[in-house]
């Protein structure tokens, strides 16, 4: 069994039947709570009274209820009023920098609450002081509009509420023992004394000087280099050291968890394990918005409400929680909706078009069935209203999901009912919300609600700077032991002036006060710890950082680790040599990809064999304008609208681009049409008539041809492989000779055509599809920021960048056996991974290879 995380020897002597023990934080509190549980079990007892333990925050929340004081505004509300006023001082020609109204009315609540605290009114030289700088004299205007404000309503806040028990006439408690506070504003000692018999200040271990002996420090880096050794050195005590407490104190805990978790998970193997399987216990939960349960059910309320992001809807419509995409069909459809209409937004209009392009595949979809039934206007109503709308949206849409919820998911659904009962409150604030700022006030409160579930006591406790005072460990950890933590840096209001701030002894206003705080702390720490290691990352921007000065007098005595000689999580690693898949039984079986596949397993077998044999999809990027596929059928209709009923150059008039550029993008869906900015359509008319005039001067050098045909069909049969494509033009030259170019707007390297394996197979297949006939074939380079160019091969040079074969019967015969061998490696299952720049540059795949280049190769470019 576990020993307790507190000495409860400390408070014994003070426990009794009248006497209330006050905690700083939660986390002290449960600690002292189970000490006594444990101490009274020890001595053989099998029931006795609960001890009388409480954190400060819960016992001012008793003591209002108790006092029947009128309830206060909560922080978000009193902070929504501030900025209310901040925005209707600001004139109306404002532009919005870095004097933002939110962030300023954070600010100026701060600075409020610290005047209150620190009792500032009462200082005879506070008024003119405030007036005597600009900016407190602006923020004072501001407070008075408040304060008006509030006393107009009848509302109170939090300080007020404070104010109101240091001034109440009625004992509320005997004696109050407070332990552990190293913080505690005058306004709350004033409360407290007021309000109790009497108040008793006690400390669970005396500070002392930090024993070099059992003390170490080590340097790293950079940040995951620390986080990595912190997370083997739980795990090493895990294992070993199961029943002895290890503390990990992170400094900037909320900043740091996810990251810190991310190591633990993989020192630990359990990447893909549940919430509670990792034996670690976090002071600091996480934002109640990031709680995938939370995060499903707001994604949900969004798209109702036309909000949501295109990949914000392909994570709601794998998420485990709503049914709105039942099938792995379903969610196919959706995600190729997205991916050919490439919407920059979800609006219902955009929607609406989504589900038309998906009802080709799904005809009735529940995902078409929930947005045609539970669309969210914009419309008044009370916040009220709008949680009962909310509520039929998610029960529709299947929301918490069909499987039972486990432990920490049910605490989670129980924090979202409790978050929508609080925005209830509200409406005594404005009587009707528009439901988008409904919306808003909803996922403002769940970031500043903090979600911590209760999970089962581990031996190893990850915790806050604070969170750690009055508790024990065998081990403990303080990470990122440098000044600017140890101690903190200074941070002085911008609304109050700075000499009143450092008079009164705010936080964060005076460097001596920091320094004698973060003594106390790390004594303290190491007082209740049997051995305690330091680390810091000893350089930050290209600059070296010293440990804390606390430290750094006794630095010579700990022997300091500059990096670490061994990996910190040693890894097992296997080899397969395995390079195959399963061969196919007869070539007609997959006949899919046709030359891009050839191209494409010339290039890297693995992605190939991914792509088709294993059927998995490429990424689909959303992109905000045309994307590159789109981009590419509009050239070549371009093209082939700008050549109609023409065969020679002299008949295209420049006056021909505009229209032919027009006409071909006209020819994109409809639904593509609505959902692209005007903007995008407008840049790609005016790039492609530029690339196409750039184009034509180019053609305009050639010697003399005639072009015969655009989009001709033509087939292949290699080895009982057929292949159909559309050529993009023809040409003729003097002599009779057909020459094949295909449009690109950047034109690929053709030195495979002569190597070993032919990467580029789409022109080699032209060719051989067109027999005797063909005597050159080139990619034509259109673009409105590269040089017009031909980059090709022939028998004979039909345009400038053109190689000549002389022998060109025999390189077609040389591909012609290229192609055969990268059949008959497709048809034995060859999968074998073959990293290059050019493989892996845009290969959507990397996470099943796992190949990482040590070295880019150069790609090589024809000129």
């Amino acid at each position: 069994m576990l020993k307790p995380l507190y000495d409860i020897d400390v408070i014994l002597p003070f426990v009794s039947a009248n006497s209330i023990i006050v905690t700083p934080n939660e986390r002290l509190t449960r600690a002292i709570s189970h000490a006594y549980d444990a101490y009274q079990a020890d001595q053989g007892l099998e029931a006795w009274a609960k001890i009388s333990v409480i954190s400060l925050n819960r016992l001012f929340e008793r003591w209002l209820d108790e006092g029947r004081l009128t309830p206060c505004l909560k922080p978000q509300q009193a902070q929504y009023l501030w900025e209310q006023i901040i925005r209707g001082s600001m004139p109306d020609d404002h532009i919005t920098g870095w004097l933002n109204p939110k962030a300023l009315a954070l600010e100026g609540y701060k600075a409020y609450e610290l005047i209150y605290h620190y009792q500032l009114r009462e200082d005879q030289s506070f008024a003119s002081a405030m007036a005597a700088d600009p900016d407190s004299a602006t923020f004072y205007e501001w407070l008075q509009s408040f304060e008006q404000d509030i006393i107009k309503h009848g509302w109170v806040t939090q300080a007020q509420q404070w104010q109101a028990l240091a001034s109440c006439q009625c004992k509320l408690a005997a004696d109050v023992i407070m332990v552990d506070f190293d913080t505690l504003t005058p306004l709350q000692r004033a409360a407290c004394e007021r309000v109790s018999e009497r108040v008793q200040f006690i400390r669970s271990a005396s500070p002392q000087s930090i024993d070099t002996a059992k003390t170490s420090v080590y340097a790293f880096q950079d940040a995951d280099e620390q986080l990595r050794w912190v997370a083997a050195w739980a795990k090493e005590h895990y294992e070993t050291k199961q029943r002895e407490r290890l503390g990990i104190v992170v400094p900037d805990l909320n900043t740091h968890r996810q990251r810190l978790e991310y190591h633990l998970r993989q020192a630990f193997g359990l990447e893909h394990s549940d919430y509670t399987s990792l034996p670690v216990n976090f002071s600091a939960g996480m934002a109640a918005s990031q709680v995938p349960l939370i995060d499903a059910a707001v994604s949900v309320l969004k798209l109702a409400l036309g909000r949501l992001r295109p990949s914000e809807l392909l994570a709601l419509a794998r998420s485990p929680y709503v049914s709105l995409c039942v099938t792995h069909h379903d969610f196919r459809a959706l995600r190729k909706a997205l991916y050919d209409l490439a919407p920059a937004k979800l609006g219902h209009s955009e929607l609406l078009l989504i589900l038309e392009h998906m009802s080709k595949e799904v005809p009735d979809s529940a995902l078409s069935r929930w947005l045609l039934t539970n669309r969210l206007d914009s419309k008044g109503a009370t916040c009220l209203e709008h949680v009962r709308r909310w509520e039929h949206s998610l029960e529709a849409a299947g929301w918490p999901g069909k499987r039972g919820l486990d432990s920490v998911e049910y605490q989670a659904f129980k924090l979202w009912q409790r978050t929508l009962r609080d925005l209830v409150s509200w409406d005594g604030l404005r009587p009707k919300w528009a439901a988008s700022d409904a919306l808003t006030l909803l996922e403002s409160s769940l970031t500043n609600s903090v979600f911590q579930p209760e999970t089962p006591d581990q031996n190893i406790q990850v915790l806050g700077t604070l969170e750690a005072a009055g508790l024990c460990f065998d081990q403990l950890i303080v990470t990122d032991a440098v000044a600017g933590h140890f101690p903190e840096r200074i941070a002085l209001s911008p609304f109050l002036p700075k000499h009143l701030q450092r008079q009164y002894k705010m936080p964060r206003a005076n460097e001596d006060q920091e320094y004698q705080l973060a003594k106390s702390l790390l004594e303290g720490m190491a007082a209740r710890s049997q051995a305690i290691q330091f680390s810091y990352v000893a350089l930050a921007d290209e600059s070296k950082v010293a440990v804390t000065p606390l430290l750094s007098q006794l630095e010579q005595s700990f022997p300091v680790v500059a990096e670490l000689d061994r990996p910190v999580i040693p890894g097992v690693w296997s080899m397969m040599f395995e390079s195959r898949g399963l061969t196919l039984s007869t070539p007609q079986s997959d006949l899919r990809g046709g030359a891009y596949r050839l191209g494409m397993h010339a290039l890297c077998p693995m992605q190939a064999y991914s792509r088709y044999r294993l059927d998995i999809p490429e990424e689909a990027n959303l992109e905000d304008g045309l994307s590159a596929k789109e981009q590419g059928l509009v050239l070549h209709k371009s093209m082939e609208l700008l050549w109609r009923g023409k065969n020679r150059l002299e008949q295209v008039n420049s006056e021909d681009i505009a229209p032919a550029v027009t006409g071909a993008l006209k020819s994109i869906s409809r639904a593509r049409q609505v959902l692209l900015p005007d903007l995008a359509l407008q840049a790609e008319q005016l790039r492609l008539e530029t690339a196409i005039r750039l184009w034509l001067e180019l053609e305009s050098q050639r010697a003399p041809f005639n072009v015969l045909e655009h989009e001709r069909k033509a087939e292949l049969n290699l080895n009982g492989w057929r292949f159909s494509f559309r050529l993009d033009r023809l040409d003729a030259l003097a002599d009779d000779h057909f020459v094949i170019i295909d449009y690109k707007s950047t034109a690929p390297s053709t030195s495979t055509w002569f190597g070993d394996r032919l990467e580029q197979a789409q022109l080699p297949l032209y060719a051989l599809a067109l027999g005797e006939h063909a005597k050159g074939i080139a990619y034509g380079q259109i673009s409105s920021t590269k040089l017009a160019k031909f980059v090709g091969a022939g028998q004979q040079g039909f345009g400038k960048g053109i190689k000549v074969i002389e022998n060109w019967g025999e390189q077609k015969e040389f591909w012609e056996r290229a192609l055969l061998d990268l059949i008959d490696e497709l048809e034995a299952g060859e999968a074998s991974v073959l990293p290059s720049t050019r493989a892996c540059r845009y290969c959507d795949f990397a996470a099943i290879c796992r190949v990482q280049l040590a070295d880019d190769e150069e790609e090589g470019t024809d000129e």
